[in-house]
């Protein structure tokens, strides 16, 4: 799959949990309704993973996670605060 294909599909998850959701929820219901998306497009996915931050020697609340994917050669990271 081309990299075009990829974000296509990619955009097309989003945007149906978007219009099934609407806005003003939390983020891990659009998290875990783009996971479902992503499977039943067959596009391999990893959930949100809490990772340790130390900002200046001080470590930083746990709830602050980031994730990755990883498909085709392409990756992207986000980085975000859960609820």
């Amino acid at each position: 799959m081309d990299s075009n294909e990829l974000s296509r599909k990619i955009i097309g998850a989003a945007i149906e949990v978007h219009k099934a959701l609407g806005p003003g929820l939390f983020e891990s219901a659009y998290e875990e309704c783009l996971c479902r998306e992503f499977e039943l497009k067959s596009l391999s996915h990893e959930r949100q993973k809490p990772q340790p931050v130390v900002h200046k020697g001080r470590r930083l609340d746990d709830r602050i996670s980031f994730s990755g994917h990883e498909k085709e050669n392409c990756r992207s990271f986000e980085m975000g605060f859960e609820e």
